[in-house]
C-alpha cells in the first residue's frame, strides 16, 4: 500500500532504530590521510549511511574525481617530463581536496538531521581511529608493494 505525501526534497531518510553513520568530519581529515578512491568510497559510503537525499549525485560526484585524478596522473605521466610533471599534478590535489571538503559540508547539515530524526552519528575520535587504521593498513600495503618492487628490480 502506498500513500503519496508530503516530502521535503531536503529531507533524509526515514531512521531505522539501528541506524548509525560517522561523523561529518571524517571526509575533511580523510583527504589528508587517505588516497582519493578510498576518501570517494568512504565519503559516498556515508552518504548512503546518513539517508542523504543527494547521496546518488555523491556518487556520481566521487567516480568523476576518481576518474579525473588518475586521468590527470595518466596524463603527468605520459606527456610531461619530470620539471612539468609535480605541476600537473597539483591539479590531482586540488581534485582531491576537493572532494573532502565538498563532501563535509554535504554531510554537515545531513548528520544534524539524522540525530535529531534519531540516528546515532559515531564520535568524532571513535571515527578519526578508524581513519588512522585504515590509513595505516594502506600505507604498510603500498611500503610492502614498494619492496617487492626494489628487490626484483636489483635481482
Amino acid at each position: 500500500m502506498t500513500t503519496s505525501g508530503y516530502r521535503i526534497l531536503d529531507e533524509i531518510e526515514p531512521v531505522t532504530d539501528r541506524s548509525w553513520a560517522l561523523h561529518p568530519q571524517l571526509a575533511f581529515y580523510g583527504s589528508m590521510m587517505i588516497d582519493t578512491p578510498y576518501l570517494a568510497a568512504i565519503g559516498v559510503a556515508n552518504s548512503f549511511l546518513l539517508g542523504h537525499p543527494r547521496r546518488k549525485h555523491h556518487l556520481a560526484v566521487g567516480v568523476a574525481a576518481v576518474m579525473g585524478v588518475y586521468a590527470i596522473d595518466f596524463v603527468a605521466f605520459t606527456f610531461f617530463g619530470p620539471v612539468l610533471r609535480k605541476y600537473v599534478w597539483l591539479f590531482s590535489v586540488g581534485i582531491h581536496l576537493w572532494l573532502g571538503y565538498y563532501l563535509t559540508e554535504e554531510h554537515e547539515w545531513a548528520s544534524e538531521m539524522f540525530e535529531h530524526a534519531g540516528g546515532k552519528v559515531v564520535s568524532f575520535w571513535s571515527t578519526l581511529m578508524l581513519l588512522q587504521a585504515l590509513s595505516r593498513i594502506l600505507v604498510l600495503r603500498l611500503q610492502q608493494r614498494a619492496a617487492r618492487m626494489f628487490i626484483g628490480l636489483v635481482r
